[in-house]
């Protein structure tokens, strides 16, 4: 797509409402978005991986369609942090060697932590190097952090051939959403959507398999069946699906506090 000018006097941005000359509103996929929200998407991809690509509904913007409305500082940020979210995370490298910061009375040994590019098949580098020791180039050693610990109860990986990355969960539900956009359970680590039939027999949605506690959708599970009377979902409030509806007479709510932490680093 190329970048085009809207010609009117003044134009509503679709995204945060505001009136706009022609001269700073761009169109993306057909609707008026001024130049700040333009900038400000990319600029939460650059800090935040969850929010990479920037996405227009089901379009991925591309930096270079949009030159003339984002500043050049944040495009090139922008380039440089993409070179880091498009490798795979299990296969990002990162120096190790240690940085002597000084703040105020607090001198601190810190790793650089700066990304160097992806682990080829030979477990050598794609490409940058960096000033601290050569020897200490390697990827975030989370075989380290994750030894001892059991796959479905402390930590899951992420099914998605183009992500990988360990997740743990601390509460909430066993549906998982990853930064990638893929959604899984957390018992199993299968794909699994938060309205699949996958939380009535396969796994619990919350708790674990083995727990007394585990509670999986009531309305095929035996043991709520038994144990917790039914409301007619026709009985609750207007637009409370069938699924929340059923949750609400076991007194748990379906699609509320899911929580996804992010793969220890």
């Amino acid at each position: 797509m190329s970048f085009s000018t809207l010609h009117t006097t003044t134009i509503e941005c679709s995204v945060c409402g505001d009136e706009q000359t022609a001269s700073t509103i761009a169109s993306v996929h057909g609707d008026a978005a001024c130049h700040p929200c333009i900038t400000e998407m990319f600029t939460l991809a650059i800090g935040d991986e969850s929010n990479y690509p920037p996405r227009w509904a089901e379009h991925r913007l591309d930096v270079a369609d949009y030159s003339h409305a984002i500043p050049a500082s944040v495009q090139e940020q922008f380039k440089v942090k993409s070179r880091e979210w498009d490798v795979k995370p299990v296969d990002r490298m990162y120096c190790q060697g240690r940085v002597l910061k000084w703040l105020p009375g607090h001198p601190s040994d810190e790793a650089c932590g700066r990304f160097l590019g992806g682990r080829t098949t030979d477990g050598g580098l794609s490409r940058a190097s960096c000033s601290c020791d050569p020897s200490k180039l390697r990827p975030k050693d989370e075989e380290a952090i994750f030894a001892g610990l059991k796959r479905g109860k402390d930590y899951q990986i992420c099914p998605s051939s183009r992500c990988g990355r360990k997740v743990e969960l601390k509460d909430g539900c066993n549906h998982m959403h990853c930064y990638c956009g893929a959604q899984f359970c957390y018992i199993c680590g299968k794909e699994a959507t938060a309205s699949s039939g996958h939380w009535q027999t396969t796994c619990p949605r919350y708790n674990q398999p083995d727990a007394q506690n585990a509670l999986y959708d009531p309305h095929l599970d035996p043991r709520l069946q038994r144990e917790q009377p039914q409301q007619d979902p026709r009985d609750m409030a207007p637009g409370v699906d069938a699924d929340r509806a059923r949750m609400f007479a076991v007194g748990r709510a379906l699609l509320h506090n899911e929580r996804v932490i992010g793969a220890r680093r």
